[in-house]
């Protein structure tokens, strides 16, 4: 016996099978017959908002002539757009909440005034509630108003990551 230990058992059959199955070679392509092998790259560019990045830009005018310049009045433009549409919300909103203030003022004077004939004329009862209900709601408006606006500053601070004040 050899050094190692004890041969292997070889399998006969096996080794035949093995000698058996030819070897992958290589067969050269048909003379003159050139192999092309083509090769893609695929590129992705993204950008958010109206105005390409710099490189893009530039690209732009290659193609079109002044295309920078009116990508740019372009956005400028819409800036303008969308600044004038908030402004005239805002407006809006302070236009309609005068108009509350004044028709809520109004009605409740309206009210104060029957309160105060309900008096004069022996009418107690209905006079003191014609003039308290008016004054409750007003006062229930504003602790409401109040107690909105803290919450909407609070809430802006979360947003911003600010220290809440109170």
């Amino acid at each position: 016996m050899a050094k190692g230990g004890p041969k292997p058992k070889r399998n006969k059959g096996l080794q035949k099978a093995k000698a058996q199955v030819p070897e992958k070679t290589h067969i050269p392509p048909p003379l003159g017959i050139a192999i092309k092998t083509n090769q893609s790259v695929v590129q992705r560019v993204t950008f958010a908002g109206p105005i390409p990045p710099p490189e893009l830009l530039a690209k732009y005018n290659d193609v079109i002539p002044n295309a920078a310049e009116r990508i740019l009045a372009m956005a400028e433009k819409q800036e303008n757009h969308r600044q004038y549409l908030g402004k005239s919300v805002v407006d809006s909103d302070i236009q309609q909440s005068k108009r509350g203030l004044v028709a809520g003022s109004l009605l409740s004077a309206l009210v104060i005034s029957g309160g105060i004939y309900l008096l004069a004329n022996g009418h107690s009862v209905s006079g003191f509630v014609a003039i308290l209900a008016p004054l409750a709601g007003l006062a229930g408006v504003f602790v409401y108003g109040q107690e909105h606006r803290k919450r909407e500053r609070l809430e802006r601070s979360k947003t911003r990551g600010e220290q809440p004040r109170h």
